[in-house]
């Protein structure tokens, strides 16, 4: 995901590269159990000295994916489902132009909330809507 980062990152899609790089965090965050060595993954370095985003928030964030996959580790097959458990603080930026109408969706994971429509609880639209 870290390439897909760089793609987007060049094709004027600042947003979508953004997303993608938060994507490798939470991948990260899973496979490191909560706790990412930043010499040994791509997503560190990328977001604090490209993003801005603290050495404090970058380590809370993967606390936290690591957490939410322990409470539902099916779910946490998909990075999209972690990412939408994080706060919101990490997205300051507005699509490009060339991006604004570019709309990215990981097919299995939409297929896997689809599976769950019905359920009563209205979570698997939330998400999906999200």
């Amino acid at each position: 995901m870290v390439r897909v980062h760089e793609i987007h990152g060049l094709m004027g899609h600042p947003l979508l590269a953004k997303r993608y790089l938060m994507l490798t965090l939470c991948e990260g965050a899973i496979s490191w159990k909560g706790v990412i060595p930043p010499e040994k993954t791509g997503s560190y370095f990328r977001a604090v000295w490209l993003y801005g985003i603290s050495d404090e928030q970058f380590r809370g964030y993967a606390s936290e994916v690591w957490a939410a996959s322990e409470r539902n580790s099916d779910a946490a097959r998909f990075p999209e489902w972690a990412l939408q458990d994080l706060d919101q603080k990490w997205m300051v930026d507005y699509p490009s132009g060339v991006e604004a109408s570019v709309c990215v969706a990981n097919l299995s994971y939409v297929r896997w909330l689809f599976s769950r429509l019905g359920g009563g609880d209205g979570q698997a639209l939330e998400r999906l809507a999200h």
